[in-house]
């Protein structure tokens, strides 16, 4: 099975140039900055680097004082269930924690981008376009531009997908 270093052959192929922005002392796997602003590395490490910045990303506060859990989210660029079936297709595809993840704020992961992806059981593979038109609907969440962010999620896609 392929390993994290084909997440990162992915997003330099996909996004160049990204500049390291932190390393992950639990996985030793890098944060990279793109030039639109995003965050992207593997999933596990961008994970992390919420949990490391929460003063930056947003705390979810219960009745208790405590935090619930933070507010951004580390999204698959390629939902799992599509790395799934191209596993099952035969293409070699790393561990689902190591797959290419981007940090997003909640509002641009659940009501934009997992409202937008088809789902379901019955359905093989989301086509290009469905991403395309999850990844219209982001935003701007980053001070990147709308344009520039969908076009780098969108070229990790197509590193992806097509194969």
């Amino acid at each position: 099975m392929a390993g994290v270093e084909w997440t990162y052959a992915i997003l330099r192929k996909a996004i160049a140039p990204c500049q390291k922005h932190w390393v992950d002392p639990v996985t030793q796997y890098p944060v990279m900055m793109t030039p639109a602003n995003q965050l992207v590395g593997a999933h596990a490490a961008v994970k992390n680097y919420r949990k490391a910045y929460p003063e930056d990303y947003g705390r979810i506060v219960g009745k208790s004082g405590k935090t619930e859990r933070l507010a951004w989210e580390s999204h698959h660029i390629v939902e799992g269930q599509d790395l799934k079936f191209l596993r099952s297709m035969g293409v070699d595809i790393p561990d689902y924690e190591v797959c290419p993840a981007v940090l997003i704020p909640p509002e641009a992961h659940r009501n934009r981008v997992s409202r937008t992806l088809p789902r379901g059981k019955d359905r093989l593979l989301a086509d290009l376009d469905s991403y395309a038109e999850a990844y219209n609907h982001i935003g701007n969440y980053c001070g990147g531009g709308s344009k520039a962010i969908k076009e780098e999620l969108m070229s990790i896609c197509r590193a992806i997908i097509i194969v």
